[in-house]
């Protein structure tokens, strides 16, 4: 995807990818074997930060929501927005094959027809949600995400008039309502609170929104340079390995308490990171081979697909074997490890599945809605071009799934 108020940025789409593929490795370590009891399992926990990224592979939720405020402030940081087009824009590229999903499961669950429209316009999953566990569990995530497109508008309009450090009070904002619940009666809800909700998720749009904002030029303040050295994104991938490993070892989402003092800051450590890695993996002067490059800038194109469609191929097909005309089904074992059962498992047996599946669904559901799309910038007298393509650049996929 492309567009006329920014060159076209392939390395964005390699990060959707790979945080799409983090989030399937995440749940198929969690589900791959029918004697394994999930999330609160012991064997969870791990002294190995190489695989305690993996099990904590939600962490895919920030680098979303990092990479969607990128991209979203990069194109339209100082510059005018029009708020009906950006919404609709939104609608055409998130609604269609999210419809279809809530639609199956609805028909497939024999919810009525209340839920049906619940679960496309309500922002927060209640029990007015279609619930059908081969294909809604995650998708709660989506409606979360379309409230930052609800408010975005008026985040960059503010971040503009007053500066970018109207974005640093934004994440105080957020850090301050966390600490409250966390001396609160209500500490036991702040996990549900930072994981769920944008009182933990705000920060880290808005992060990226500051990072997309200083990448595009257009602040006061410039990038240093030292963010183009060549070797860079090898030290700042330590950045989010580090900050998960620390979370992990101090319980993970699965064991720490959920009204720990840690929840408080992790969602702003966990953004930070991410918008660190990626400004540094963007920056600098080097590409994969040509080949590798496009290949996974097309798989990042993918990456809502490849959001919406994984829960089978990385939850149904290892945590329970499927009942087939020729017999039980299910994803093979290929290492006693599970960790290193997740990786190869998702990764050469499950994902290329999940590519031809979800390549039909994007050519089929997704590509004709969103070359619908027109501008959403406003153009200032005597500026010409385009109106269809002006605002193409890569769309930010939906947040990744939650446990």
């Amino acid at each position: 995807m492309t567009s006329k108020n920014i060159p076209y940025i392939r390395k964005l789409d390699h990060l959707r990818f790979f945080a799409a593929w983090l989030v399937g490795v995440y749940h198929y370590y969690h589900f791959q074997t029918p004697a394994y009891n999930g999330f609160k399992d012991p064997r969870v926990l791990t002294s190995k930060p190489f695989s305690a990224f993996l099990i904590e592979g939600h962490t895919g939720v920030a680098l979303f929501l990092v990479l969607s405020g990128f991209i979203f402030a990069a194109i339209c940081y100082r510059r005018e927005v029009s708020y009906p087009g950006f919404v609709m824009n939104r609608v055409l590229r998130i609604f269609p094959l999210y419809g279809v999903a809530i639609f199956l499961a609805t028909m497939l669950a024999g919810a009525p027809l209340a839920q049906f429209f619940g679960s496309l316009l309500l922002p927060y999953p209640g029990r007015e949600m279609v619930s059908y566990v081969p294909i809604t569990p995650h998708l709660w995530t989506i409606r979360l995400e379309f409230q930052f497109y609800l408010i975005f508008p008026f985040l960059i309009l503010f971040a503009a008039k007053y500066g970018l450090r109207y974005l640093l009070g934004l994440i105080l904002l957020a850090l301050s309502i966390r600490c409250m619940i966390w001396v609160s009666p209500e500490h036991d809800k702040l996990k549900d609170a930072v994981y769920g909700t944008l009182v933990g998720r705000l920060d880290q749009f808005a992060i990226g929104m500051l990072a997309g904002s200083l990448y595009s030029g257009r602040a006061d303040i410039r990038l240093p340079k030292w963010l183009g050295w060549r070797y860079l994104p090898l030290i700042a991938w330590l950045a989010p390995l580090g900050v998960v490993y620390l979370f992990h070892r101090l319980g993970g989402n699965s064991h720490l308490p959920p009204g720990h003092g840690f929840w408080v800051i992790y969602p702003d450590l966990e953004g930070l990171a991410w918008a660190f890695f990626t400004l540094a993996y963007v920056l600098a002067p080097w590409d994969w081979p040509e080949r590798i490059s496009k290949a996974l800038g097309w798989l990042g194109a993918l990456s809502f697909s490849l959001y919406i469609n994984h829960w089978i191929f990385a939850h149904d097909l290892t945590w329970r074997r499927l009942e087939m005309p020729w017999g039980r089904m299910a994803l093979p074992q290929l290492s006693e490890s599970m960790t290193t059962n997740a990786l190869l498992g998702f990764t050469f047996v499950a994902l290329p599945l999940l590519v031809l599946f979800s390549a039909i669904t994007y050519y089929v559901i997704e590509k004709p809605f969103f070359e619908l799309r027109r501008s959403y910038l406003k153009k200032k007298p005597g500026e010409g071009g385009d109106d269809r393509d002006r605002n193409r650049a890569a769309a930010p996929p939906a947040s990744p799934p939650s446990s």
